[in-house]
């Protein structure tokens, strides 16, 4: 799911915003170059931050997901995305019809839009530019990436996530049946599979919390038999068992949890996944204290492997909201 940010090529491209700050002050005064305006180059029908909130409240407004492009006037990868990516007629028609676009001018954290901009930096923890980060109206991430990136992707990837943030953010509330309907009817059956690990860990709990165990034993053994059939065709040398099977079997409860995070020890994202694992298995067993310290510890683990998914800090404030 929920994309686990990797460093690809396209992120050595991003510029930290410190970098571009103290460039951008540098070069201010030699170069008055600025990005086309939306109304002369690109069809794109950007809001400025400042004009969320009113967009978000407009009769008729229907669209679900925001879409904010976070860039600056004088960062040149930037640039690069206006004169590519933004200029796509595919990708015009796409944002524009599917996604409330905001554009996000690091240039402007002085003047009008000071505050606006200012307080979209800290809600997307914006570090590189340019970034674009899509959200569900309430604000909760769905997608976010950096660099010189893959639009199309991206934005794909955001609207099939949709539904599993939204699922998530339920499941924290305590709304399993309201969650059982947001997920994927083909995922679920076991039609299509999920090969993502905090993925199969929100399938399992909403589908024990609502009893339906023979639904989940059926979903588990479905994605076991396709990893187990992948890993098997593997030349020897890559022929080993993945994370994401023991992952599976410690759902199943053929595994320990300590076993499971000694596996995923190297990897923060799935000790992440491990220690989420465990902390929804306390929810179910009503143990809170258990459970905040194991989200605590998924949180961290995904933060430090840049992994964008937010269920354990969707628990988290509902646990402290619920205890004050």
């Amino acid at each position: 799911m929920a994309p686990t940010k990797n460093t690809s090529a396209s992120s050595t491209l991003a510029i930290p915003l410190w970098f571009t700050v103290l460039a951008g002050l540098a070069i201010a005064a030699r170069v008055a170059v600025k990005l086309p305006s939306s109304e002369h180059k690109s069809a794109i029908a950007w809001l400025k931050p400042s004009e969320v909130t009113t967009r978000l409240a407009a009769p008729g407004e229907t669209r679900e997901l925001i879409f904010y492009d976070c860039m600056a006037d004088w960062c040149p990868p930037c640039k690069k995305m206006e004169r590519t990516a933004f200029q796509s007629k595919a990708i015009i028609e796409s944002i524009n019809k599917d996604f409330i676009p905001v554009r996000v001018n690091f240039s402007n954290e002085t003047g009008p839009e000071e505050a606006a901009t200012k307080s979209l930096k800290r809600k997307l923890n914006v570090y590189y530019l340019p970034t674009i980060a899509i959200t569900l109206r309430n604000g909760d991430l769905v997608a976010k990436d950096w660099g010189l990136i893959d639009l199309k992707e991206l934005m794909k990837e955001a609207q099939k996530k949709a539904g599993l943030v939204r699922a998530e953010r339920k499941l924290s509330q305590g709304l399993a049946a309201e969650a059982l309907s947001l997920l994927d009817k083909k995922k679920l059956s076991g039609e299509e599979p999920i090969n993502d690990d905090i993925e199969i860990v929100v399938y399992d709990h909403t589908l024990r919390t609502l009893g339906k165990e023979e639904d989940c034993k059926h979903l588990l053994e479905k994605n076991f038999a396709r990893v187990e059939e992948k890993r098997k065709a593997l030349p020897p040398a890559l022929n080993k068992p993945a994370f994401y099977l023991s992952l599976i079997n410690y759902l199943q409860g053929k595994e320990s949890f300590e076993k499971l995070v000694n596996e995923a020890a190297n990897t923060n994202g799935e000790k992440g996944a491990a220690h989420l694992a465990l902390a929804l298995k306390a929810m179910r067993d009503n143990d809170k204290a258990a459970a905040g310290k194991e989200f605590r510890k998924a949180a961290m683990d995904l933060s430090r492997g840049y992994h964008e998914d937010k269920l354990a800090e969707f628990y988290i404030e509902e646990l402290e909201r619920t205890t004050r």
